[in-house]
């Protein structure tokens, strides 16, 4: 957390300046996954159960299924105009921030002293600003399509399973929590791998962006042995931390998914259960399978995103 806030501090007075279009994309995306991901499966559930009640009157079903359609087609374009819109602003919010962290991490490096430029490899300091500022797409991608995007799915799938299946609501979001807790652990652990791995990377790029920029004077010198035997050093202890670091993130994934495989299982037989019992409809049965499919896979992206 200490991280992040050292980041975000020098990133938030960046994006205060396009505050209005970022709020605007908040809200845009909220819209979009209200109507998209939450509310259109709920419609498409009632379209089950009236198809599967066998003793309407037909004409009554009809007009019910009519109406249901042109609910769910209306649905669909207020998410794809959200969506657009949304993309537009998306994209021109994050070309104009990058470039205002590339002038704020030049116009830092730019103010130090004559001696830190002499003690510092200038590759080095070249690769950790071009990190600094292209860090911010992957940042604001994970934030809005892995954080924010679980949040709402969780929010608006709780508020309506709890009244279509209390039991199975409960169980299914008690999980959620532990399956949060578990990963957020093993995530923090890996951390330290993953500052180690772009430590390195930002040496090698500095190595290999210095003896480019003295590129003369080891022909000059004949240096190439030595400078190949340096460089070599470099990339093999970065390879040895790349290794711990994706190995590591791979035992994380790998215990996703027999989370996930274990409380799919779980809620699969209980819904078959209530149903045999007349406690849930038809429409309920594949609207709790949809929105588990939903969840499972942002909650696996989720996952993801913490582990890059």
């Amino acid at each position: 957390m200490s991280l992040f806030s050292g980041i975000f501090k020098y990133v938030w007075p960046q994006m205060q300046k396009y505050s209005s279009v970022f709020y605007t994309i908040l809200i845009l995306f909220v819209i979009r996954m209200t109507f998209g991901a939450i509310l259109s499966p709920f419609y498409f559930k009632k379209i089950i159960d009236v198809v599967s009640n066998t003793t309407t009157n037909h004409f009554v079903v009809s007009h019910t299924l009519y109406k249901l359609a042109f609910i769910l087609i209306g649905f669909g374009l207020v998410s794809i105009i959200a969506a657009r819109i949304g993309r537009f602003m998306y994209s021109a919010f994050e070309i104009y921030v990058i470039r205002d962290l590339r002038n704020f991490a030049f116009e830092k490096l730019e103010r130090n002293s004559q001696t830190f430029f002499s003690n510092t490899f200038a590759g080095g300091l070249v690769t950790k600003s071009r990190r600094f500022a292209a860090s911010f797409e992957t940042m604001f991608d994970i934030f809005i399509y892995s954080f924010l995007r679980f949040f709402i799915v969780l929010t608006g799938v709780f508020i309506i399973l709890i009244n279509q299946s209390p039991l199975i609501s409960v169980i299914f979001f008690g999980w959620i929590i532990i399956h949060i807790v578990i990963v957020s652990f093993f995530v923090n652990k890996k951390i330290k791998y993953d500052l180690l791995e772009a430590e390195q990377d930002s040496k090698i790029s500095g190595r290999l962006a210095d003896v480019f920029s003295n590129i003369l004077a080891v022909k000059l010198f004949s240096a190439h042995k030595s400078e190949i035997a340096s460089f070599s050093k470099y990339t093999e202890e970065g390879a040895k931390r790349s290794k711990k670091a994706w190995f590591f993130g791979g035992k994380i994934d790998m215990m996703q998914g027999i989370f996930i495989f274990i409380i799919q299982s779980i809620i699969l037989l209980i819904m078959i259960n209530l149903w045999l019992k007349n406690e849930i409809s038809t429409g309920t049965l594949v609207l709790i399978q949809s929105y588990m499919i939903i969840i499972f896979d942002q909650l696996w992206e989720l996952g993801g995103s913490l582990t890059k």
